[in-house]
């Protein structure tokens, strides 16, 4: 692989997305935000913790799509 190469045969695949580390960061996004509604600060420690722990090593894509579940699921838990 060139230095300077336009071909794009050179790129590495991306990686593809853990579908249980994105479902681990939703679900500790939208535990806390009902932490933050019900204001339990044990629970918004919990699911903080939760949270942290979730992003530590993902990937850009894996946080876009977590970020983009955690919306849907606010925006869905709403219309109910």
């Amino acid at each position: 692989m060139g230095w300077f190469t336009n071909n794009k045969k050179d790129a590495p695949a991306p990686a593809p997305l853990r579908r249980d580390k994105v479902m681990n960061m939703i679900k500790a996004g939208l535990d806390l935000e009902d932490a933050i509604d019900r204001d339990d600060d044990q629970a918004w420690q919990k699911a903080h913790d939760a949270g942290n722990k979730a992003y530590k090593g993902a990937t850009k894509a894996e946080i876009r799509a977590a970020q983009e579940g955690v919306e849907r699921g606010r925006d869905t838990r709403w219309l109910k």
